[in-house]
């Protein structure tokens, strides 16, 4: 009988799947097998065991139900009291179980009852499978589950979605403005340079139905594209307000963050229905990134507990991280061609930017063979840049620095989509938008992230130098000058004759 007991015990936990709530009433009235005019059916109402409970359990006289496998009204073999006893041991999971319990359910007859009602008054006491056909309403989900009747009416209030609510943001900010403006935001893109440390969140909204469960797994898993790595120890776990060191596990493997949560109900989680679980970490922009409009994509999803037993997943959400780059065309003036210009070899460029008031060096291209003509700048993000021509072609002109902004935004529509703009325009040393006397003229392509620019060097004008052509002018006109001296010298001599 103590069998029994703990097999009624386990049926009991099952009841949770639905929240449900048991009222005992006297038997007798006709059950209800259809649902109202009009109206579709939605639960199908199975009866397996009939018997007798006793202080809420059962306690004697198990029998078939009329749906169960066996024959109405027989009892239930020992050998089967036996299996649903032993499948009711610490360890198993509620799929377990149930699978075991709906062996010995006929799905295939008639149900005891149907309809789209919670409430089935009139039933013998015993246990009843429950199982949901209906597309359900707005936010509520299907499911099959267990319960039990003492006596008389089976009620149960259906499973609305018990999934926890995701979220996923990226921080984004101007440092060119400040390291700390009113422009960081958390948002679902963002721009960065490569080599940066981005801020993620990660958000779970436990959902009210956690208040059904005696225990309740929760894991966070974000995948992070393969152009971002995460930064060891950076990730700050809250429920709440409060800071968590313990109670979860994290691990990081092949661009997986996982945070763990074998139970948040329990100490020092103590999680509730409606409680916030954040996760806050970095990770950095690496040299696989992706340049351009199809971005960096990361994916956060969250593993749960299902109704069930089993461990559900919700539907990924994600946040994007932008990079651009710049392209920078060495060309020379040339008459010969169509475009009065041609690649110049010999240059060098330097590629600076403005950060929290101050230029920081970017990049430094050399060119040690002296041949390169384009100079691509990988990895950038919205901002203010200067460019130095820090080594000129010889018998070239240098050109003074330009300056240049990378203009990005990024907007999400409701269905998360996000929409890229890119603008680069060239500034004066202030960040003053130029729209005469410019230097640079910058081309852009979204696909890509590029932004593409010529820069024209003219050739130098030759000036004196001993031994050249100045010097030789000199010769040439001071003798032309000492023979028409001569000429008015012999002239004026014969005129005094």
């Amino acid at each position: 009988m103590k069998r029994i007991q703990r097999v009624a015990s386990l049926l009991l936990a099952m009841v949770m799947v639905f929240a449900m709530t048991v009222t005992a009433f006297a038997s007798g009235g006709d059950v209800p097998e259809n649902p109202p005019a009009g109206e579709t059916g939605r639960y199908k109402i199975y009866q397996i065991f009939t018997g007798t409970f006793a202080d809420g359990e059962l306690s004697s006289n198990v029998k078939w139900g009329q749906n169960g496998t066996g024959t109405e009204g027989e009892p239930v073999s020992q050998d089967i009291l036996d299996e649903l006893a032993a499948v009711s041991a610490p360890g198993n999971t509620d799929a377990q179980k149930l699978a075991v319990i709906e062996k010995y359910c006929d799905q295939t007859g008639t149900p005891i009852a149907q309809g789209n009602s919670t409430e089935y008054p009139n039933l013998a006491s015993g246990y009843y499978l429950i199982v949901d056909e209906g597309t359900g309403a707005e936010g509520e989900e299907t499911s099959t589950a267990i319960a039990r009747v003492t006596d008389g009416t089976l009620k149960f209030v259906p499973k609305v979605n018990s999934e926890p609510v995701p979220d996923k943001k990226v921080q984004d900010k101007d440092d060119s403005v400040s390291a700390n403006s009113a422009d960081e935001s958390w948002q679902k893109a963002a721009d960065y340079d490569i080599g940066d440390e981005i801020p993620f969140l990660l958000t779970a909204t436990l959902p009210a139905t956690v208040a059904n469960y005696d225990t309740y797994y929760l894991a966070f898993v974000d995948t992070l594209s393969a152009g971002l790595d995460y930064v060891e120890n950076s990730a700050v776990v809250k429920v709440g307000e409060t800071v968590l060191t313990e109670g979860y596990t994290l691990t990081y493997e092949e661009h997986v963050l996982k945070i763990e949560f074998t139970d948040v109900k329990a100490a020092p989680v103590s999680a509730t229905a409606g409680s916030v679980i954040t996760v806050e970490y970095k990770a950095k922009l690496n040299g696989n990134a992706s340049f351009g409009e199809n971005g960096n994509v990361n994916e956060f999803r969250l593993d749960y507990t299902n109704g069930d037993g089993t461990t559900g997943s919700t539907p990924p959400v994600t946040a994007v991280v932008f990079t651009f780059k710049t392209v920078v065309n060495k060309v020379k003036d040339d008459e010969t061609t169509e475009s009065k210009t041609s690649p110049l070899e010999g240059a060098e460029f330097t590629l600076n930017k403005l950060e929290n008031g101050e230029w920081k060096q970017v990049k430094e291209f050399k060119n040690a063979d002296g041949t390169l003509t384009s100079f691509s700048f990988d990895g950038l993000d919205a901002g203010r840049y200067q460019l130095v021509e820090s080594k000129v072609p010889d018998g070239y002109n240098s050109i003074d620095p330009i300056y240049f902004t990378i203009e990005a935004t990024h907007t999400a529509d409701e269905a998360g989509k996000i929409t890229l703009t890119l603008d680069v325009y060239e500034t004066d040393e202030n960040g003053v938008k130029l729209t005469e006397n410019k230097t640079a003229e910058f081309t852009t392509t979204l696909t890509d992230g590029t932004a593409t620019t010529d820069i024209v060097n003219k050739q130098g004008a030759l000036l004196p130098s001993t031994g050249g052509i100045g010097t030789t002018i000199f010769y040439v006109v001071g003798g032309i000058l000492v023979v028409v001296a001569g000429v008015l010298l012999v002239t004026r001599r014969r005129m005094s004759r």
